[in-house]
């Protein structure tokens, strides 16, 4: 994956991680994530496994999909069982307070 910016607004932020993953045509789908939008099931997870190779093994990744609402939803109470959990969760945004989790809105 060639293609990850981060914000600028976090990038002095020694806790905070703030970024977008961007079309990269190296890859299956153009690097999407997401298993929502019915593509190859596999190609999308291993498009998952490159992304989860830019972070230390410590870290986690959940992903939600984005509705266009209000809805934002707090996901500390939620275990999480794999490297990558997939909530099928419908909202615009999720918040936590646990580290070493990256948070995912998987959009168009």
């Amino acid at each position: 994956m060639k293609k990850w910016a981060i914000y600028s607004k976090f990038r002095d932020k020694n806790d905070i991680v703030a970024g977008t993953t961007l079309k990269d045509s190296n890859y299956f789908c153009d690097f999407s994530l997401a298993l929502h939008t019915g593509q190859d099931r596999e190609g999308i997870l291993k498009n998952r496994e490159e992304f989860m190779k830019r972070f230390n093994k410590s870290f986690k990744f959940v992903s939600l999909h984005q509705i266009h609402s209000s809805r934002v939803v707090d996901i500390d109470d939620i275990e999480l069982k794999e490297r990558w959990s997939e909530l099928n969760l419908e909202a615009d945004g999720f918040v936590t307070s646990k580290p070493n989790l990256i948070l995912n809105i998987l959009t168009a």
